[in-house]
């Protein structure tokens, strides 16, 4: 008996034993995963990348979690008691594990036969979310409670209380503090009072059970028994709780957390960022990107680019005459049969599936508008697209860019990936090489029939005017101003289309241009941007400078990592050369095809363009200031509508740009009716010399229209 006895105890050791030693092994082996003291200190959550204009406003925001991080200094007091009494009102006692409350939740998981009760602090939160996945293993609780210990032995409280503050998810993609402030109240979370405090502090639980924006008398009763909390602990006076309390659930309007107020923009910005420093950088880093662009010219291009695509569709039948510019968004709640329920501003509306002419859904949102007679109709899309970039002629940083009419709607951005033919916009590039080859913007040149061989045997090519008329004599510079098709091609053909090519390259022009004739008039595709481009030299002086549109990064510690020094510049064309041009580019808007440019009320110069069969429409043009590119047709490639010129179509939308543009971008100097000799080319633009000045011609009526 007493021999059994010794062989028990001796098992009973050796089995102790063998546990103490797996269960040790086991812990050693989870703790090996765990991040080193180095690492802990070093931690940085996820951060927002913050885009900012050239007068420092917030164009858009570049994440993967929407987080700013603010120092636990700059979150209230009260706020931090609030999210203390609500998650962890033990934070200051506790060493990273509260056993008190461990023992308190197994008591009532086991009275309820449930894990109806959690006992994380905020500790183990903060160690779950910074390195550990939210998987519910047991391997993953050990790993979390151990973290937590190493945590609690690494960093001082308010560190991990900063930590915590900063990434806890709170709902509708805001994480940590500061992004659910500006989410849910539109202000900056050291701006809170103690209500909206505990709002945010009652939210870790069950962000979407408790979102005031779906469930908001939920929300409502879950702040309240926060703020009871922080009563019961003894974090705030009875008339502090009272008087919160009494504060109603005011909240901004629900709408989309990411700012992004030039879409088109950022998704160009992006693609560079991220192929200069990488994806998690760019994601993850909380930059600040300082650019050109300006908010404010920004809105009045997308306005002026929307209003003239509207125009034209019109005009053509396309879309209602009394649909509205804009549209208003309305939320599916119901679809049945041919019927459609959804929510507008409160009321439910019932419209024909028909009509809205998608295959939508509940929780889908439709484009509608409400017409004379209250009705509900679906807002009805133009076919059209286009793009606008604007260029800063004294800095050369772009200062609006428009990819599209609406982002939501098209993401290809016609800016930078449309390649379309410029018509009698790429004319210019032609009368460039010309003068460069001797020619003089007052030869004579005959605008009279003409034809070329072709690579078909027996068959030749025959251009033709716009109007199919021919006007004879006439200097050079009125064959630009009248746009005259058959002048260009003799041009092109006596000058030899393969230095037109190589003009157009040293302008800066990287998409192929066929070697034939037809090149001349435009029929090689270019990119918007490439070709905007290749006018700077022309008001420049002959400079050819490089657009830009990032001046400054900086990294979260205030590091400047990259800083723009200004535009590079070369002289690609003789100034005086750049010169003429200028002013057979001012005479197509005094007395050619842009005449209607005349309307902006000071200097201008550019030209219009239209493809065959009209598919595209162009105007760049500028003023003493500003270079603008105006570029619509369809995606498609299928006519904009007969007779829809790029003097009827895209000027329009340059004008209203333009006038918009003009107090906002003076001109850097005046010029003097009676001294036109031209002056510096440090962002002005330069004039034709005295010397070079004649008498004005008759000049032929400009048909209507006409490009």
């Amino acid at each position: 008996m007493r021999v059994l006895k010794i062989i028990f105890v001796l098992l009973g050791i050796s089995l102790i034993s063998s546990i103490s030693i797996g269960g040790a092994l086991w812990l050693k082996w989870n703790y090996i995963d765990l991040p080193t003291v180095k690492e802990l200190k070093k931690y940085t959550p996820p951060l927002v990348t913050e885009v900012y204009d050239v007068k420092g406003r917030l164009i858009g925001e570049l994440y993967e979690e929407r987080r700013f991080y603010v120092p636990i200094e700059k979150i209230p007091r009260k706020v931090q008691l609030a999210f203390l009494a609500a998650e962890d009102a033990r934070f200051y006692e506790h060493k990273g594990l509260d056993y008190k409350a461990i023992i308190r939740a197994i008591i009532i998981d086991i009275k309820e036969r449930r894990f109806a009760q959690g006992a994380s602090t905020i500790t183990m939160q903060v160690a779950r979310n910074m390195f550990l996945s939210q998987e519910k293993t047991l391997s993953r609780k050990i790993k979390e409670m151990l973290l937590a210990k190493k945590l609690e032995e690494t960093l001082p409280k308010q560190k991990i209380l900063e930590l915590y503050l900063n990434i806890i998810y709170l709902g509708h993609g805001a994480y940590g503090v500061e992004a659910a402030s500006r989410t849910y109240f539109g202000k900056s979370v050291s701006n809170l009072t103690l209500a909206e405090g505990a709002l945010l502090a009652s939210l870790p639980k069950a962000p979407t059970y408790f979102s005031p924006y779906y469930y908001p008398q939920r929300a409502l009763e879950r702040r309240n028994w926060v703020l009871s909390r922080m009563l019961e602990e003894g974090f705030i006076t009875k008339e502090e709780y009272e008087r919160a309390i009494r504060e109603p659930l005011s909240i901004r309007k629900e709408g989309i957390t990411r700012v992004n107020n030039a879409p088109y923009f950022m998704d160009t910005l992006y693609q560079e960022l991220v192929a200069k420093y990488g994806k998690d950088n760019v994601l993850k880093g909380g930059l600040k990107i300082y650019t050109t662009i300006d908010l404010d010219a920004q809105r009045l291009a997308e306005n002026a680019l929307l209003n003239g695509i509207i125009r034209v569709e019109k005009s053509l039948g396309n879309i209602p005459k009394d649909q509205p510019v804009r549209y208003e968004l309305c939320r599916v709640v119901e679809v049945k049969d041919n019927t459609l329920k959804c929510s507008y501003f409160g009321n439910i509306y019932t419209m024909n599936v028909q009509e809205v002419g998608a295959n939508a859904k509940n929780g889908d949102t439709i484009r509608v508008w409400v017409d004379r007679t209250k009705r509900l109709r679906a807002w009805k899309a133009p076919n059209l697209n286009g793009a606008l970039i604007s260029i800063d002629l004294d800095t050369m940083g772009i200062i609006a860019f428009v990819g599209g009419y609406d982002y939501s709607i098209s993401q290809f951005n016609r800016v930078t990936q449309a390649k379309r033919q410029p018509g009698s916009a790429f004319k210019p590039i032609v009368y460039v090489t010309a003068l460069e080859n001797g020619f003089s913007p007052f030869d004579i040149v005959v605008d009279e029939p003409v034809e070329f061989p072709t690579m078909s045997k027996n068959q030749t090519w025959k251009p033709k005017n716009y109007d199919n008329q021919y006007l004879g004599k006439m200097p050079l510079w009125m064959a630009l101003a009248l746009s005259r098709n058959t002048v260009t091609v003799k041009i092109a053909s006596q000058i030899g289309i393969g230095k037109i090519i190589e003009m157009a390259k040293r302008l800066g022009i990287e998409s192929t241009i066929r070697p034939d004739l037809s090149s001349a008039l435009g029929a090689s595709e270019l990119r918007v941007i490439e070709l905007v481009k290749a006018y700077i030299p022309f008001a420049k002086g002959g400079l050819l400078c490089k657009p830009y549109y990032i001046t400054k990064i900086v990294d979260t510690r205030g590091n400047v990592i990259f800083e723009n020094s200004g535009p590079e510049c070369v002289q690609v064309i003789d100034r005086n050369i750049a010169s003429e041009m200028l002013f057979m580019l001012r005479k197509v808007v005094e007395l050619g095809t842009a005449r209607t440019a005349l309307s902006i009320g000071d200097f201008s110069a550019g030209k219009t363009g239209t493809s065959s069969e009209y598919r595209d429409a162009w105007y760049i043009g500028f003023t003493r200031r500003v270079l603008t590119g105006v570029y619509i047709g369809r995606d498609n490639f299928q006519p904009i509508g007969n007779r829809y010129t790029g003097s009827v179509a895209a000027l329009p939308i340059w004008i209203d740009y333009t006038k918009g543009i003009m107090p906002l971008y003076p001109p850097p100097f005046i010029i003097k009716e009676e001294e036109e000799t031209a002056p510096e080319t440090n962002g002005t633009v330069p004039t034709l010399p005295e010397e070079n000045k004649t008498e004005t011609p008759n000049i032929p009526q400009v048909p209507q229209g006409a490009d």
